[in-house]
């Protein structure tokens, strides 16, 4: 007789076995952020896993659905099989990114934090609400746990979406300089935008998409904007500090070999750090070393349970600030193929007209007009929007100063007789 499964890993074995402690590859280190404890345990047992974690109530009875992942995970023992193997991108396939590409987004809905992120957004918006005096609590109906699983395996079997995004990026290999090493997490895949106006969407410009293949490695899927901006003019050329230089070189060879780039130890301790901010509850790793995930916790004691990683602002506030922008008035452009940050002066709001002296930007923004959005920033807040745009540049010397103006002629001449 076949028994029903009872332990679910959320995250697969296959990839966990690459964090083991020893060649038979069957224990791990994990890391419990609630208590601040390690231990050693099993992978098939303990490891990356929740008892009846998917199973879902319904109106014929339980349903364990965990034989769903069973063909993606096969898929993924192979390519994490042949990726060690060859540490190359080269040997990757087409066929082989489009399953990698797959593989990450399934791993992106499969985890913990995407059940209870459904339920806590709506109990954060129900306060949001009830504390601007909007509504009650109990004129709601709160999500359950079985809604957050009924709603995974829906998005899960209509995952196409997911995929062509992650599939259309970029593929590079990261990996350690040796003294300190990558671990994973209950939700291993990590996102973090490459310019500091972007945020984490998987189709936002500028956003990669990371997931640590072991202690030495990482693969990421980056927005087709930064090979654009690296080889938009040679780095060798540009007036930059040899380490940045170097990085950016490294990285641009990278994209172009297949070959993986080396990573300092700071930039390692930055990817880990992710990690413990986007995991749930659990690290693992191949050592007993969690020190800075400690300190981080000691710091940011927020990070011990982590529910969510939607936030949901006060009714009638601004946006935050975008901490990463430097100060100053920046515009931001997103043209057809890639985005623009100019430092810009004399901004006036109401003509939506400033000047730049970052002519090598603007001019090759204009090659890639016209654009979907325009951004305007002073001291990393966000001031003004507006989509469907093109540049009408008023001056040619240095300053040169120029106009946003709508890309359709009738919104044009409706933003004009409402200026008047």
């Amino acid at each position: 007789m076949q028994h029903e499964s009872k332990k679910h890993h959320y995250v697969p074995q296959s990839l966990l076995k690459y964090f083991s402690t020893d060649r038979t590859r069957n224990q791990i280190y994990v890391f419990d952020k609630t208590c601040g404890k390690a231990a050693l345990k099993s992978i098939k047992k303990f490891a990356g896993l929740e008892h009846d974690f998917n199973k879902l109530e319904t109106e014929n009875g339980v349903w364990n659905f965990e034989h769903l992942f069973q063909e993606v995970d096969d898929r993924l023992a192979i390519l994490l099989k042949l990726i060690h193997r060859a540490r190359n991108l080269s040997v990757v396939t087409a066929d082989d990114r489009r399953d990698w590409a797959d593989m990450v987004a399934v791993q992106l809905l499969r985890t913990p934090i995407m059940r209870t992120t459904m339920t806590q957004i709506a109990v954060d918006l129900v306060d949001s609400l009830a504390e601007s005096g909007l509504a009650k609590p109990e004129d709601f109906s709160l999500p359950t746990d079985n809604d957050s699983r009924r709603s995974m395996v829906k998005t899960f079997l209509d995952r196409n979406s997911l995929r062509i995004a992650l599939e259309d990026k970029d593929f590079v290999l990261f990996e350690g300089a040796g003294s300190t090493s990558f671990f994973i997490s209950d939700h291993p895949v990590v996102r973090q935008s490459t310019v500091p106006y972007g945020d984490s969407g998987l189709s936002s410009p500028g956003v990669g998409v990371y997931l640590p293949l072991g202690p030495d490695l990482v693969l990421a899927m980056l927005c087709k904007s930064v090979k654009i901006n690296l080889n938009a003019r040679p780095i060798e050329e540009l007036e930059l500090p040899q380490e940045s230089a170097q990085r950016l070189i490294a990285l641009r060879e990278g994209l172009r070999t297949g070959l993986p780039v080396r990573w300092s130890d700071n930039s390692v301790a930055c990817f880990n750090a992710l990690q413990i901010a986007g995991s749930s509850r659990f690290l693992y790793g191949s050592q007993n070393a969690f020190d800075a995930v400690r300190a981080k916790l000691e710091a940011h004691p927020e990070l011990r349970h982590v529910k969510s990683h939607v936030q949901i602002g006060s009714m009638g506030s601004a946006p935050p600030p975008a901490n990463r922008m430097p100060d100053g008035q920046w515009l931001v452009l997103f043209g057809q193929s890639n985005h623009y940050m100019l430092s810009i002066q004399n901004w006036q709001a109401k003509q939506c007209e400033g000047e730049t002296r970052d002519l090598d930007v603007l001019n090759r923004a204009l090659a890639d007009a016209p654009f979907k959005e325009m951004q305007h920033y002073v001291d990393k807040q966000q001031c003004q929007m507006k989509r469907n745009v093109r540049v009408e540049i008023l001056t040619n010397s240095a300053p040169v100063r120029f106009r946003i103006r709508y890309a359709d002629p009738a919104m044009d001449t409706l933003d004009a007789a409402i200026n008047r």
